[in-house]
């Protein structure tokens, strides 16, 4: 049986389609696979950032009446912002609305709005009142 022409150029679109199908499939599980992954990184440097904060606040609150603390709160560019909910919780929000919170051991804090982000912060014990301020 001899081949022609049509018939090698027909099973060589044939191939070449089924290679296309499975080159589509891979890149397709590839996206998802990404999307998930970019889904955990947000929640992880959320929860640093609410780690840092908290144990900044823990750390001043144990320490008693003047204690105080400055560090940098480098968060990245991934995180919206960096609140203290009450009763007792620092939370972390990230810009696609992912989120993360860390208890803190005392109530008695008096800060109010966002906690700055990517500057240096001032943590007080002042009478036993938490404050945290820009640097």
């Amino acid at each position: 049986m001899q081949q022609t022409r049509g018939q090698v150029s027909a099973e060589l679109m044939v191939t070449i389609s089924a290679m296309i199908i499975l080159l589509m499939a891979m890149y397709l599980a590839d996206q998802t696979i990404e999307s998930s992954w970019n889904g955990e990184k947000d929640i992880m440097l959320a929860s640093t950032a609410s780690n840092q904060v908290a144990l900044a606040i823990n750390r001043v609150a144990a320490g008693g009446n003047g204690t105080q603390m400055v560090f940098n709160n480098y968060v990245g560019g991934s995180i919206a912002n960096i609140t203290v909910n009450p009763p007792r919780a620092v939370r972390a929000t990230t810009i696609n609305g992912r989120w993360s919170t860390t208890a803190i051991i005392t109530n008695n804090t008096n800060i109010s709005g966002t906690i700055p982000i990517n500057q240096d912060v001032v943590v007080k014990n002042t009478g036993g009142v938490i404050t945290i301020e820009a640097s």
